[in-house]
């Protein structure tokens, strides 16, 4: 798949993505002063990874895998940070639900508007990305699929989060609104 001469560049990258999540993780710890200057080093040896790979590999292979490299290393810090507890035993809680029957009406809404509105704005959202004048069409149609998915994440948790429902139900119909009115002009033009 790789040729022997990319060898050193994969490891280089993986040291840099290492050394960036070691970085990271000591700065924000907050144990020892300096902790904004390692917050730093740490962004910037991702950044130098990212660069790096994407020069020797390509920018979509060695992008990729600097990221990939990173996330992983990341998560192995994690996981090696991970307290072990012995298991209890929980007690037997009294079958009530947590919303007042008061609010549920208010909660079935929030809900609604997490699932059906966020989904609906997320795909004008990301049809009108996709119609961005950004080079071929192919190109468009990936920034669209790939805008997609984070605007719908971005919404759920603004619509859920938000303790007033009326703030993201009118920010999502508004961006609905001025999205519908941009695919028109594209369509239009």
């Amino acid at each position: 798949m790789f040729d022997p001469a990319t060898k050193p560049v994969l490891a280089s990258g993986l040291l840099a993505s290492c050394g960036a999540v070691a970085l990271l993780r000591s700065g924000w710890n907050g144990t020892r002063p300096g902790g904004l200057w390692r917050t730093a080093m740490g962004c910037a040896a991702l950044a130098c990874a990212v660069i790096f790979m994407a020069l020797n590999l390509g920018v979509l292979i060695g992008s990729t895998l600097a990221f990939l490299a990173f996330s992983l290393c990341g998560f192995i810090a994690v996981a090696l940070n991970v307290e072990r507890r012995p298991y209890r035993k929980r007690q037997a809680r009294i079958a009530s639900s947590d919303v007042k029957p008061q609010h549920r009406g208010q909660a079935w809404g929030r809900g609604l508007s997490a699932s059906i509105l966020t989904m609906i704005a997320a795909l004008i959202i990301g049809s009108a990305s996709a119609g961005l004048p950004l080079g071929p069409a192919a190109d468009r149609v990936t920034i669209g699929g790939m805008v997609l998915p984070l605007v719908w994440a971005g919404l759920i948790i603004w619509s859920l989060s938000d303790p007033r429902s009326r703030r993201p139900i009118f920010g999502m119909s508004s961006a609905i609104i001025l999205s519908g009115i941009f695919i028109a002009i594209e369509l239009a033009a």
